[in-house]
């Protein structure tokens, strides 16, 4: 489990966009605060910058790479159906978290490259500039 950079969103296969958007699935439900080594540091901070996170990922999901969301998931009150909805969101915090150019301060330019260079050498980008032409 992970959460790539935001700004590789639009450079990921749409295998790797939908596995993404299960994994903030289950963080926003049933795995919220339950500690895992790489994913540890989202908890530091309020759910409302997670549910920022994941719309980010559903807007490029469903934009570039035609992936249909299911609803619920959009309204950010929403945990999945074993969990009860949040009851209260900061929705100044979320429109302050949306401003910022990386939504988790973790997130900085130096883990955008490490994950550039992970979707390199998985071969997401390697394919998509095949696809596109390019050498």
């Amino acid at each position: 489990m992970r959460l790539w950079h935001e700004k590789c969103f639009e450079h990921m296969s749409k295998q790797r966009i939908q596995g993404q958007h299960r994994e903030c699935c289950a963080l926003r439900g049933r795995g919220w605060m339950k500690p895992h080594s790489t994913v540890n540091y989202i908890f530091k901070y309020p759910i409302e910058f997670l549910v920022a996170y994941h719309l980010k990922l559903i807007e490029c999901a469903e934009n570039k790479h035609r992936v249909n969301i299911a609803e619920p998931w959009k309204d950010i009150t929403y945990r999945g159906k074993k969990k009860e909805p949040l009851i209260q969101v900061d929705k100044l915090l979320m429109h302050r978290i949306n401003q910022s150019d990386f939504i988790y301060s973790e997130h900085d330019e130096p883990m955008f490259l490490s994950d550039m260079t992970d979707l390199y050498f998985r071969d997401d980008l390697n394919k998509e500039e095949n696809k596109n032409g390019s050498t």
